[in-house]
């Protein structure tokens, strides 16, 4: 059973505000919950790979997480163990390294869930940026779909049978990566300089979609570190051209099963994963109301959006988050998310 566990210092290094929840489970891992009260029903928002829960509330001019809760909706924010403010546990020793993306599903998000539904009665919408996305089909696998009333996932990968850069990266680092990697403390120093070597901005976001304060805001307080457990299931994902459980179980016969609501946003930019790897996601949802959507200047988008920019933008803030918010109150969805064919890696046009 999970211990729930409030502070109310101000000043902390770790999960302790009073809208901020240290949810402990029996394995003595944590996780942290940011709670942003609204009357509406509840919005979980769960991050990606090497991100935490800052990810959905960068500033005041720049938070998916404050935008959802002014249009009356009760948002919650995770960060999942060793993420964030649950980088440590209770006693403030560090969570320990050995997990995989499987344990974000089988009990981190599982812990949320529950959690928030102590609070509040109603079925969750599930927000899920990339990993966070993909961390929701173990977490279907074991638990089910009865307590999501919708699902969203944005730059969420589920085709992973085309080699790509990524895939050449993972091949070759995969089995020599450290247990713990500081990714954190790299991109702290990377925001020291107005660029990043190898053309890691340009990997993650749309040239021109951030300033460079943003750009700044976001490598300082946005990434987490990183386990060999993470990166070594995301190489197996590469190699086995599909993104797998521990035991050998294929995530998208899961979502096949899954009838609940879904929209699958995909960046027209996205190095990290490209249109056609998120569009595996789509098409292996069961459910008959789902929805696809490109972002991106071919289809009215000021941007070809990126991996982070498709959330940490002003323009996405503009005109993806209200998308978010229409979706949630099923406005018109039909219209504004129109199903479309596969895009290809050449042109990921949608007609």
């Amino acid at each position: 059973m999970s211990v729930v566990l409030s502070g109310v210092a101000l000043a902390k290094s770790f999960c302790q505000d009073p809208n901020e929840s240290l949810i402990v489970k029996a394995d003595k891992s944590a996780i942290c919950l940011h709670h942003y009260p609204g009357e509406g029903p509840p919005v979980l928002l769960v991050h990606g790979i090497s991100s935490n829960a800052a990810f959905w509330d960068v500033s005041d001019g720049l938070s998916v997480a404050k935008t959802l809760q002014a249009n009356g909706l009760d948002v919650w924010a995770i960060d999942e163990r060793g993420h964030g403010e649950a980088k440590q546990t209770k006693t403030k020793k560090r969570q320990r390294h050995g997990w995989q993306i499987d344990d974000y599903g089988f009990y981190d998000i599982d812990a949320a869930i529950r959690h928030i539904q102590l609070h509040n009665p109603n079925r969750i919408h599930y927000i899920g940026h990339s990993l966070g996305g993909m961390a929701l089909a173990p977490y279907l696998y074991m638990h089910g779909a009865n307590a999501l009333e919708s699902i969203t996932v944005m730059g969420s990968p589920m085709n992973f049978q085309h080699p790509d850069l990524l895939w050449q990266l993972s091949n070759r680092v995969a089995y020599i990566t450290p247990p713990h990697i500081p990714t954190d403390y790299l991109a702290w120093m990377g925001s020291l300089f107005p660029k990043n070597p190898f053309q890691i901005d340009e990997m993650l976001f749309a040239p021109g979609s951030m300033t460079g304060k943003e750009r700044r805001q976001m490598y300082q307080r946005v990434v987490s570190p990183m386990t060999r457990q993470e990166v070594l299931q995301l190489h197996h994902a590469m190699k086995n051209g599909a993104f797998l459980s521990s035991d050998g179980t294929d995530y998208r016969t899961v979502l096949a099963e899954t009838e609940t609501r879904t929209l699958v946003i995909a960046g027209r930019g996205d190095y990290v994963a490209p249109t056609d790897r998120v569009y595996g996601y789509y098409t292996a949802m069961g459910s008959s109301d789902k929805h696809w959507l490109v972002v991106g200047t071919d289809f009215g988008f000021e941007h070809d959006y990126g991996h982070l920019d498709m959330v940490i933008s002003q323009s996405a803030q503009r005109e993806i988050i209200p998308l978010l918010v229409d979706w949630i109150n099923r406005s018109d969805t039909q219209s504004v998310f129109p199903n479309g064919p596969l895009p290809s890696r050449q042109d990921t046009s949608v007609h």
